[in-house]
C-alpha cells in the first residue's frame, strides 16, 4: 500500500523524518522544538563565524523562514530592540515557571497550571530563543555586532 492517507504511516512521522534526515548535514536536518530549544546545540561554526542553528534552518526553508524574511526587511535599530524585548519576555516566562501564581489565577486547576509550567511556557521560551538566534543571524549578514 502506498504511503499516505489511510496507510497508517506518514512521511511526516518523526521516526521517518529522522531516518530521512540522516544523510543531510546536521545543520539542515529537521528538528522538533525541543531538539532545537534548550536540549540541543544552538550554534554552529561556519566559515570562522558563529551562526545560529535556528537561523540556518530558517535560511534553508525550515521553520520560521517567513518570519526571518520579514526580519530582513526591518531596520537594524528595530532588530536590536526586538532582541532586548525577546530577552525580557524570556525572563518573564522564567519567572512564571518559578512562580506560576504571578501569571495564572489562584483558582486555576493544578493540572492546567502544570501544563503551563511544563509545556507552554518552556515552548514559548524555546521559540523566543530561536527568534533571537534568527535576528542575530540577520545582523551577522549585515556585519553588525550586537552591542
Amino acid at each position: 500500500m502506498p504511503v499516505g492517507r489511510g496507510s497508517g504511516t506518514n512521511a511526516r512521522d518523526s521516526g521517518n523524518r529522522k531516518r530521512q534526515n540522516t544523510h543531510m548535514d546536521s545543520l539542515y536536518q529537521w528538528r522538533t522544538v525541543g531538539e532545537v530549544g534548550q536540549n540541543a546545540p544552538t550554534t554552529a561554526t561556519k566559515a570562522e563565524a558563529t551562526v545560529s542553528n535556528a537561523y540556518e534552518v530558517a535560511k534553508a526553508g525550515g521553520p520560521h523562514r517567513g518570519w526571518m524574511e520579514k526580519q530582513r526587511t526591518l531596520p537594524t535599530v528595530k532588530l536590536l530592540k526586538s532582541i532586548r524585548s525577546l530577552e525580557k519576555q524570556i525572563a518573564q516566562h522564567q519567572q512564571w515557571i518559578e512562580d506560576p501564581r504571578l501569571k495564572v489565577p489562584a483558582e486555576m486547576p493544578a493540572e492546567e497550571m502544570n501544563y503551563y509550567v511544563t509545556t507552554k511556557w518552556p515552548n514559548d521560551i524555546a521559540r523566543q530563543r530561536q527568534q533571537i538566534d534568527i535576528i542575530r543571524g540577520v545582523l551577522h549578514e549585515r556585519n553588525i555586532n550586537e552591542t
